[in-house]
């Protein structure tokens, strides 16, 4: 038994010996990539025009054109739209959709290299608004997110935009 002992003892030891290596000199630098997380000024929309409208249902569409939405983006990454009503300070990510008594509406987006396209849909019970009463009312952010920088960042809720601001800023 004590020579069972002994020879664990010496096993580990040898084992410990030989498992550390001296660390070589350090390589070059890594390239700098291209993961940064972009984001527009924010957009006031002012382009509305008008898809469908009966008087009570409706669908109004606006184009943003935008360069930052690049193939790369398109295929791996990520565009977030975020909205926010001119008269309130909350932003909300799209698609946003709410109803009342009455009434409900639906804000959507799709895009294509270089250009979004937003849409707001639904139905009013009293009349729809109308492509030009929507001028001014409403303010859109879009944030491109290359694919690495959205895989280095497996915990961000990307439908906060306190989160996603917050990793803006930090690459700022």
């Amino acid at each position: 038994m004590k020579t069972a002992k002994i020879y664990i003892l010496l096993v580990t030891i040898v084992s410990l010996v030989t498992a550390c290596k001296k660390e070589g000199p350090a390589g070059p630098a890594g390239k700098d990539g291209n993961a940064n997380v972009i984001s527009s000024n924010t957009l006031t929309l002012n382009n509305w025009i008008t898809v469908y409208d009966d008087g009570t249902e409706f669908t109004y569409s606006s184009n943003l054109t935008w360069g930052e939405i690049t193939q790369e983006v398109r295929d791996g990454g990520l565009l977030i739209t975020y909205l926010k009503d001119n008269t309130t300070s909350t932003w909300y990510a799209m698609p946003y959709s709410y109803a009342g008594d009455g009434y409900g509406y639906t804000f959507n987006y799709d895009f294509n290299i270089g250009t979004a396209n937003i849409y707001y849909e639904g139905y009013d019970n009293s009349g729809s608004p109308g492509a030009n009463a929507l001028n001014g009312l409403f303010t859109i952010r879009l944030v491109a997110v290359p694919p690495a920088i959205r895989e280095a960042n497996p915990n961000i809720d990307w439908n906060s935009y306190e989160q996603v601001s917050k990793l803006i800023t930090a690459q700022e």
